[in-house]
């Protein structure tokens, strides 16, 4: 599994060369952070893009309160092309 994962990353990094494999026992605290470090930037940099990718831009947002006295947000997505680009979100 964690093979695997980090051939996901190594792929979605563009990159060909795979870090160091992953072992059981290590022979000190440098040699764990040596193999697991990269590991960590890798994963940091693949979640940054997917963040990056899943941005929005031109919303709008009015706030308005309801009959039961609880605020409502009404959120305006230019280029909302199909009803399931929606954003549901709750405050409790």
């Amino acid at each position: 599994m964690i093979i695997a994962t980090e051939n996901c990353f190594a792929v979605a990094s563009g990159t060909d060369d795979l870090p160091d494999p992953v072992l059981l026992r290590y022979d000190d605290a440098f040699h764990y952070q040596n193999v697991l470090g990269p590991l960590v930037k890798l994963e940091a940099d693949y979640d940054r893009k997917v963040k990056e990718t899943q941005r929005q831009d031109m919303i709008t947002v009015r706030w308005d309160i309801g009959l039961n006295k609880k605020r409502i947000a009404y959120f305006s997505v230019c280029g909302c092309r199909t009803l399931a680009e929606r954003v549901h979100m709750r405050f409790h």
